[in-house]
């Protein structure tokens, strides 16, 4: 069995315990619920509750900028960092190079790479950028 804990704390507690800036808060102090009131008018919160508010108030901010920006559609960066190939494998096919020097020239420009390993891999990459489906007219 674990027994939880449960200490009081002052709202100034509170601030110096997690390092909550004022605007920061104001926010959360305004979710938190009051375990007691002393006396004298002091307000005391139970740290469990504290932790709890914290945690989800996190997690809803969060969420909160994911869904303002979402990530971009397919898999990530493979638009971005196969353009550069991409690019280029463009630029030798206008000078009229067929593909066999093209991948020879990728080869050359990305020694170590694993997007040039083969002719066919070139071709796609060139094709999800500058294929037929991307020209006006043919």
């Amino acid at each position: 069995m674990m027994i939880e804990i449960n200490r009081f704390m002052t709202l100034e507690q509170v601030r110096a315990a997690y390092g909550l800036p004022e605007s920061l808060a104001v926010k959360i102090l305004a979710l938190l619920t009051v375990a007691v009131v002393q006396d004298d008018g002091t307000l005391l919160y139970l740290e469990s509750e504290v932790d709890h508010v914290i945690a989800e108030f996190v997690s809803r901010q969060r969420l909160a900028e994911g869904r303002a920006n979402p990530p971009a559609k397919g898999r990530p960066g493979r638009r971005i960092e196969t353009l550069e190939i991409a690019i280029y494998a463009n630029e030798l096919r206008r000078k009229g190079v067929i593909w066999k020097h093209v991948l020879k020239a990728c080869r050359e420009k990305w020694p170590d790479d694993d997007r040039v390993d083969n002719e066919d891999q070139i071709r796609k990459t060139w094709d999800r950028h500058f294929g037929p489906k991307h020209r006006e007219s043919d």
